[in-house]
């Protein structure tokens, strides 16, 4: 990384010998400032927490801040197409950016972790190793995933939001950053010695808690290669995006080993171990299936859905270029598949609740209408951005879908219309009519919709144009 030209060029720009000079000036007089007013135990213990708040400070929030900001500066300075046309491979350019845009902050960051590990052995805190881990994978993983979400607006090409993302981030990574280390230490000092069952292996939490930690940070930092690679014209293969929506099914799934555990006690001797098993099972592909449907929209909204990507698609298709076609397939496809073969073990599984097989049945008719409406919903944010102006697309599918979720069933319920309601959202009521003719019909209108804009508006371009 030290012969990386992107790397180099951030840390001449950021370490100058002043800032150099100042940070630790700084934290001294902070450091002096603590032990002259306090003494004793509560001196290191002030010393020990205003050092990891320091940290905190520098990584977490300015560090997350400015790995966002260099690029959109470069962006709006009209420096960073040049850039893209340089000899830096997408590898360099990440971990360049990354790590040379904060390499002040990761400075300044490791003094206060040095100041902190010190003052905190002085106070006698235990778990000091486990509490430098935590903020040291915090801090990539917070900067990581902020950049890997400039970029994704970069791709968007919305300049609106380059030239304003600044504000915003900051507040967001800041009610982030609090959340996490609050929840983490909160965790930390009421799991000393307990252990989590995921997939029926039991872990130490403390240890779970940082191997989870560790492996969204390889995903974070894999994420924001995969894009740039994308962003400087680079093909990706659609493996590792697959890879991370299987990752985390399984990963949350991993939380539900034993569905007797959500039954109340008097009511377990009556259910057969069998079933418990089973329906734990069936749970693990229920919740796959939600989170499915989450990263689909996720996904949809943040890749682009330029025009010219589906006619490639086209092109690719009539000349059975199959490995052409799985690079250029969006990831919102390949989430939607790997979604609707979560919903099939759902609605296929032969699950049998006790005096309740009518149960069963009207939830899958429920959980198979959930389906087609995201289907719809899909089709919406796709047809919108096949309009004369596609800039506006994802702002007006979220109206829709504001619309189609909130507003007209709120009229309803309203109006007291809730016989009809199941035109609008899911039903569970277990008949076939209301759970799945409905969104059947708006999922037919939707793609006849797209159809129709692609043949008006693309259709001859694609047939005239070659692959």
């Amino acid at each position: 990384m030290i012969q990386n030209p992107e790397f180099q060029r951030n840390t001449w720009l950021e370490l100058t010998p002043q800032r150099m000079m100042v940070v630790p000036v700084f934290l001294v007089v902070i450091l002096l400032l603590c032990y002259t007013t306090l003494s004793g135990h509560r001196a290191h213990m002030t010393a020990a927490i205003v050092s990891l708040a320091g940290f905190g400070a520098f990584t977490i929030l300015w560090g997350s801040f400015q790995v966002s900001q260099a690029l959109v500066l470069e962006v709006n300075s009209n420096t960073w197409e040049f850039q893209r046309m340089s000899s830096v491979d997408p590898w360099q350019m990440s971990w360049g950016k990354i790590f040379g845009s904060t390499i002040f902050h990761w400075y300044g960051g490791l003094l206060c972790l040095i100041a902190y590990l010190v003052t905190a052995l002085a106070a006698g805190w235990s778990q000091i190793l486990y509490t430098t881990q935590l903020m040291l994978g915090i801090a990539v993983l917070v900067q990581a995933f902020s950049f890997l979400a400039t970029l994704l607006t970069l791709r968007k090409r919305s300049e609106l939001k380059v030239r304003r993302i600044g504000l915003v981030r900051i507040s967001l990574l800041f009610l982030v950053a609090y959340s996490l280390g609050n929840s983490f230490f909160s965790v930390s000092r009421t799991v000393a010695n307990s252990s989590v069952n995921w997939h029926s292996f039991v872990f130490p939490t403390r240890q779970f808690i940082l191997a989870s930690l560790y492996v969204f940070v390889l995903w974070g930092l894999l994420g924001a290669y995969r894009v740039m690679r994308k962003e400087l014209m680079y093909q990706n293969a659609p493996w590792v995006w697959i890879g991370f929506v299987l990752f985390v099914m399984a990963y949350a799934s991993g939380f539900l080993n034993n569905i007797q555990t959500l039954i109340p006690k008097h009511s377990t001797g009556t259910i057969r171990q069998e079933f418990i098993h089973s329906a734990t099972f069936y749970s693990k592909f229920l919740l796959s299936f939600g989170i499915g449907a989450l990263l689909s929209y996720s996904v949809t909204f943040l890749e682009p859905k330029d025009p010219v990507v589906f006619r490639r698609w086209f092109h690719a298709f009539r000349a059975q270029r199959w490995g052409k076609l799985l690079q250029i397939t969006p990831a919102w496809v390949y989430t939607l598949i790997i979604t609707f073969l979560a919903l099939a073990v759902v609605l296929f599984y032969p699950l049998h609740l006790p005096k309740g097989d009518m149960i069963v049945s009207k939830a899958k008719l429920g959980f198979l209408s959930c389906g087609l409406f995201l289907l719809r919903d899909i089709g919406v944010i796709v047809l919108l951005s096949f309009s004369m102006r596609p800039q506006r697309a994802d702002m007006m599918a979220t109206l829709y879908l504001v619309l189609f979720w909130g507003m007209l069933p709120s009229l309803v319920i309203a109006a007291k219309g809730q016989e009809i309601l199941f035109v609008l959202l899911p039903s569970f009521d277990g008949s076939l009519i209301k759970a799945v003719i409905p969104p059947l019909v708006q999922v037919v209108i939707v793609f006849l919709l797209c159809r129709s804009r692609w043949q008006e508006t693309f259709a001859k371009q694609a047939l005239d144009s070659q692959p």
